[in-house]
């Protein structure tokens, strides 16, 4: 309460005071003095907790709030954990109030007060308490109001969605108010979020366009608008987007990132709703304001989309590649992960380069921040997988395709081919080393090589004064004239000299034999290149190893047909592989396959008279295999039975199979690939069998990535990594540096401790750190995933997939070894006996034994009572004892995970303190017994 209300508030209450004092007697004076004294006090103490709460909104307000434009914002945001003490400090005050003014009319306001503050102090549940005790015993109508308003973000904040929908919806519309104007408002711009929150985007428009019409607070008026914007966007509305967002741009918005997103997104919805020109010259106009030169980056990138979007791909793909080189205000690492997405889709569907749409596919990836900050529908995880599968596969395929050709040849056609081959491989070279001579041309200032040596005080321009431009491109170009266009690697000649080698087929190991190692300044240039080879060991020149390639080519094919069709939904492009399989390895056993998939693919693109096609085929070609089957049921086709009688058909097998598809739709649930992992078991030599073993991996896998666990280890694990690396390479430099100054023998100045150091140094080695507490891999899931990876590679070597199942393999590891079991040592039989023996069961007993008193008893007189009122606890607990003959508890059976929420070491102090049982009896004779009770614990 401000201290102009309280004024007033005072001032009112004078006449009325006056005429109490005229009216009574003299002996009544003190009495009035009394009470006079007391209402002082309570509006001192409510002041000071006004204070106190005022002082804590304001910091939390001062906060700046982080809008992320791609999900829906939030109208009335999460408070800031700030200002805890002074939160703290109001609801002491406030209580005292209660405590000491029980009876007071005023009592409401202080109740009120502690509500709120436990919601800035983000605990809701007791802030919960407070707003149901207004409302229910409460007599001013708007206080109750407005306890349901506040109840309304407190089930926001819960996230109990669903039962914040129903609280609200049902006191707006049950007519026991005549409700407040501005709290009936913001009641329903509460409920509109959290309708947003279940995806009931048609409710949601609603509540937000009611509550707007009437709301005053300006900020929360300029986040409804913003929000409305975004929900029309949802539904397709973008005209109607385009309004709400410049509701939000209005000037009086003082929220300077809301009013930007405000900005950026009404171009966005001008260029959804078709018009690029106006969306262009809209994100031109941001570009050109001043207040918004930080993000200029950004704004560049969506003139880009807009250039895309538009169709001028040419001058799209330019500017974005401007856009990623810009060096003022670049690009935010969202933006940047966009560009790439948005490049892949060029060179994916207009370029049709889909090894480039990989590559950028995978760029934008790597620069992508937390997946909450990109758009909903961005896929770029599946795209980067499905593409570099897609790379990895087409590469496979121009490889084998090459080395068929090859071994084809007769040998004077061979020796030409290689000898061609040879010679563009010189011509290579020699041009490397004539760029690398020019590059060594370029005359340098001498002053300007003895200035990269004055680093030693970097001031503001940051280690080898990276931060300083100027500096940093002068020793750049500075470091090309002295090396050329050297890579900055490690070995960088040898690993040229290895890249080059494996391009044509040799491996590191080869080119080690061979030494194929050409350095234009340590050996003479003929020289080196009479030495240039062509590996041709890959070639398959028997007619064996041509039949394994093109079954090899054949399942590599339909791989890329696969990625077409289950991940990118290309099913043109899907098409074209499977008709190569049919075309070019006819004799594969992947063309009945293929031929289904076609017209699994015609179906999807609504060409039932080709999937007809496609399947006749199938069934009059291979009536018996299960293909056919599936496509007979399919499409309604039958299948004679003079063909199924010319045929063998594993009809157990394949009944089981088709069974199990049928049984489960969700084939990534930890059901579905137990039972394929049976079906294995029960079918070890069924062609199905390694598909089994492999989807079941596959299913794992999925189920393992959905724990955002995964994600936060993966993250921080890579994180880590990094951080050593870099670490790795200052030490490995300093270590370096120390081998030189060592081994100069004409420094003869080094003093004995300076030789000790730098000795040291040159003799440290480093170890990687161990980050196996972040391994990502380490659950029950990927456990699975290792064991079955491990059986298909044992049992099924020549599975299609081994290669993909290796690649998993590397990263994620091999089952463990189990240890040897130590062997126990085995206890006298007289002696397990005995302690068999050293109590009997609960189901032994003549009676089940029973809590003398009762358990509310036990409860009350051992205080445990108070714990389970403070843990809010309610409901059955199951506790094991062992008590003696005489019913007295010697011991509390439970371990860690019986104790989830932290009282069992209280609990069992309690029961073996306070709790006796009734005797144990087996025939009437008395012994020692184990029993599970069960108490009812309910808070009060």
């Amino acid at each position: 309460m401000t201290t102009e209300k309280l004024n007033v508030l005072r001032f009112n209450k004078m006449p009325l005071l006056f005429l109490v004092v005229v009216s009574l007697s003299i002996s009544s004076c003190s009495t009035v003095r009394n009470a006079w004294t007391d209402f002082n006090a309570y509006f001192n103490t409510y002041y000071n907790a006004q204070n106190y709460f005022d002082r804590g909104v304001r910091q939390v307000e001062d906060q700046e709030v982080d809008y992320n434009p791609e999900r829906p914002i939030r109208v009335h945001p999460t408070p800031a954990e700030v200002a805890q003490s002074d939160f703290e400090e109001a609801i002491e005050r406030a209580v005292d109030i209660i405590y000491m003014h029980e009876d007071s009319r005023w009592v409401d306001n202080a109740v009120e007060l502690i509500g709120k503050a436990y919601y800035y102090q983000h605990d809701f549940y007791s802030g919960a308490q407070n707003f149901d005790e207004i409302y229910n015993n409460a007599i001013d109508e708007t206080r109750r109001q407005n306890a349901i308003m506040w109840r309304g973000k407190i089930y926001m904040e819960m996230e109990e969605y669903g039962a914040g929908i129903s609280y609200l919806y049902n006191h707006l519309n049950s007519g026991e108010f005549d409700w407040d104007s501005q709290i009936e408002a913001e009641t329903k711009l509460v409920l509109a979020q959290l309708y947003t929150y279940t995806e009931d985007w048609e409710e949601a428009k609603v509540y937000l366009q009611d509550g707007l019409q009437d709301i005053s607070d300006r900020e929360l008026r300029f986040r409804g608008w913003f929000l409305l914007g975004q929900v029309h966007e949802i539904l397709g509305d973008y005209n109607n987007a385009i309004q709400a967002f410049e509701q939000a741009m209005d000037r009086r918005n003082e929220e300077f990132e809301l009013l930007y997103y405000a900005n950026l997104k009404k171009g966005e919805m001008m260029r959804n709703a078709g018009l690029h020109q106006e969306a262009y010259d809209h994100f031109h106009e941001m570009s050109r304001n001043d207040n918004f030169f930080e993000y200029l980056g950004d704004i560049e990138f969506h003139k880009a989309n807009t250039l895309h979007q538009a169709g001028d791909i040419e001058e799209a793909l330019d500017f974005y590649e401007v856009t990623l080189r810009q060096e003022v205000n670049p690009p935010s690492r969202r933006v940047n992960s966009r560009i790439y997405y948005n490049m892949a889709e060029i060179y994916r569907d207009h370029l049709l380069d889909y090894k480039m749409a990989a590559a950028y596919y995978d760029s934008s990836l790597t620069a992508m921040p937390d997946i909450e900050q990109m758009p909903k529908d961005f896929d770029v995880e599946l795209m980067a997988e499905s593409f570099g599968d897609y790379a990895d596969l087409k590469t496979e395929v121009a490889r084998m395709d090459s080395l068929l050709w090859l071994g084809t040849l007769d040998d004077e056609e061979f020796e030409a081919v290689i000898e061609e081959v040879r010679e563009e491989k010189i011509r290579e070279m020699e041009e490397e080393m004539r760029g690398q001579e020019t590059a060594t041309d370029v005359v340098v200032d001498e002053q300007d090589l003895e200035e990269t040596d004055e680093i030693e005080d970097h001031g503001d321009s940051g280690f080898l004064n990276h931060l300083d431009r100027e500096r940093s491109n002068r020793a750049s170009q500075q470091f090309t004239a002295y090396w050329g266009n050297r890579p900055l690697v490690d070995d960088w000649r040898r690993g040229d000299a290895v890249r080059m080698a494996v391009q044509e087929g040799d491996t590191e190991e080869e080119v080690e034999e061979d030494e194929v190692i050409v350095d234009p300044e340590d050996a003479d240039e003929e020289m080196a290149m009479q030495q240039v080879t062509v590996d041709i060991a890959d070639v398959p020149f028997e007619e064996e190893d041509q039949v394994q390639m093109q079954k090899d080519l054949a399942s590599a094919s339909y791989e890329i047909g696969n990625v077409f069709f289950m991940s990118l939904d290309m099913p043109d492009s899907a098409a074209a592989n499977y008709e190569r399989i049919i075309e070019n390895y006819p004799e594969s056993d992947l063309v009945q396959q293929a031929l289904y998939s076609l017209a699994e693919v015609y179906l999807s693109m609504d060409d039932t008279l080709m999937a007809r096609d496609y399947a006749e085929r199938l069934i009059d070609e291979h009536p018996g295999s299960m293909y056919a089957q599936r496509a007979s049921e399919r499409l309604d086709i039958p299948i004679s039975d003079d063909a199924l009688a010319d045929t063998a058909v594993e009809d157990t097998t394949q009944k089981a199979w088709d069974e199990l598809q049928e049984e489960f739709e969700d084939h990534y649930s930890q059901e579905y690939a137990e039972e394929l992992r049976q079906f294995a078991y029960n079918y070890p030599d069924s062609e199905q069998a390694p598909l089994a073993l492999y989807h079941a991996s596959m299913a794992y896998i999925n189920i393992a990535k959905e724990d955002t666990l995964f994600a936060d280890l993966q993250k921080t694990k890579n994180s880590k990594q990094a951080e050593w690396e870099k670490e790795k390479a200052n030490l490995e430099s300093k270590r370096d540096s120390a081998k030189v100054i060592l081994a100069d023998t004409t420094d003869k100045t080094l003093s004995e401790d300076d030789e000790k150091y730098w000795k040291q140094w040159a003799d440290t080695t480093f170890s990687e750190p161990d980050l196996s507490e972040y391994d990502p891999y380490k659950n029950a899931y990927w456990d699975s995933v290792r064991v079955v990876v491990a059986n298909i590679q044992e049992n099924y070597s020549d599975f299609t997939f081994n290669e993909r199942l290796e690649r998993i393999q590397d990263e994620i590891g091999k089952p463990d070894e189990p240890e040897p079991e130590e062997e126990e040592a085995e206890e006298p039989e007289s002696e397990a006996r005995e302690e068999e023996l050293d109590y009997a069961s609960c189901e032994e007993l003549d009676r089940e034994p029973e809590v003398l008193g009762g358990t509310d008893q036990f409860l009350r007189e051992s205080e445990f009572q108070d714990t389970v009122n403070q843990m809010m606890l309610s409901g059955e607990f199951d506790i094991t004892v062992i008590f003696d003959e005489e019913g007295n508890v010697i011991e509390v059976v439970y371990t860690e995970e019986d104790d989830p929420l932290g009282f069992m070491e209280e609990l069992e102090e309690a029961i073996l303190e306070y709790m006796q049982l009734s005797p144990p009896r087996i025939d009437e004779m008395e012994m020692k017994a184990k029993c599970t009770i069960t108490m009812d614990l309910q808070y009060d």
